[in-house]
Order: structure tokens, then sequence, then C-alpha cells
């Protein structure tokens, strides 16, 4: 299957049982009919897949000189059918800001705009199907704590993604 001029999505690598978690909404909230993707943490929504193997390059090479890092699960985030897990961690900011340093060039306006890291659960439905989606959320939300692990690339086929490499961070924390 083709997958060089394929557009690429970057996203961080979240820990087992923060994925665990995310997925489970996601598969009991979303949309089933547009739901064919896993919980995810986008960095960049479109990186040009002509540029793969230089990205691959660069990607390692950051994965390389970064440890793992704590996030936080802190807020719900809503609005007209969407719902989402807002994510904080000043680590994860500097990691996008060394992110952006190595691909500006590349950066399509949206990856331009400033960066609101967070999980979607449900996305794509009526406002009201999101309203019912955040009053049963807010019965379960509590604030948690997670870790990214890494990178993940993927090539963006209209719909589905399909995975091309992961990139852990494997460097001694500080």
């Amino acid at each position: 299957m083709k997958t060089v001029g394929i557009p690429l999505i970057l996203t961080f690598k979240l820990d087992e049982l923060s994925q665990e978690r995310l997925n489970l909404w996601r598969q009991m909230h979303f949309p089933k009919e547009r739901n064919y993707l896993k919980a995810h943490l986008t960095i960049y929504h479109q990186l040009p897949g002509q540029e793969i193997l230089s990205i691959r390059h660069r990607l390692a090479d950051f994965a390389a000189l970064r440890a793992p890092i704590p996030i936080h699960f802190d807020r719900l985030m809503s609005r007209q059918g969407f719902v989402g897990v807002g994510v904080t961690s000043d680590e994860m900011l500097a990691y996008k800001t060394d992110l952006n340093t190595l691909f500006l060039p590349n950066l399509r306006a949206q990856d331009k705009e400033p960066y609101r890291p967070h999980v979607t659960v449900t996305n794509k439905g009526s406002p009201r199907d999101g309203e019912a989606v955040l009053r049963i959320l807010e019965e379960e939300f509590r604030p948690w704590s997670g870790t990214i692990l890494g990178l993940e690339l993927y090539h963006y086929r209209g719909g589905p993604w399909e995975f091309a490499q992961s990139y852990i961070f494997d460097a001694p924390k500080r």
C-alpha cells in the first residue's frame, strides 16, 4: 500500500491506563459509524507525507533526547456536540515548542494555531448528544495524572489512520 505522499498525523503516546480509560469513553460515546480511531492526543493534524524519511529521522532524534513526562487530565471540555478531556503539562508544552521548531516549515495553518491539548471523547454528533455525554462524564470524571511515553506517527487515509511508527522517549529523566 502506498505510504509516501500520504499526509501524516503526529500524536503523543499515552501511558496504558490513561489510553484504556479514554478508549473506553470514546467507544461508549463517539458515534459508532464514525469511530474508527483510538483515543489520541494530537500534536499535528497534517505533516507532508512526501517528507516522511526526513520526518522519521527528526522524530527519532527528538525522542532519543527526551524522557517520559507527566501530564494531567484535569477537566472536561464541551461545545456544540464535542466533548473532550483537557490535558495540561508544562513539560508537554515545552516538547510541543521544540517540535514546532523542528517542523515549522512543514506546518499548515491549523497546526500553527495555539495548542489546546485534549483527547476527544465524542464529536460529530448533535449539540444535544454532546450535552448528554457531558452529563454522563461529569458523574464519572475525576482528574488523574498520566504520562506521555513518546510520539506516534500515522498515515492519514481520509478517515481511518494507518499506524506508521512509535518513537519512545528513552533519555534518562533529569
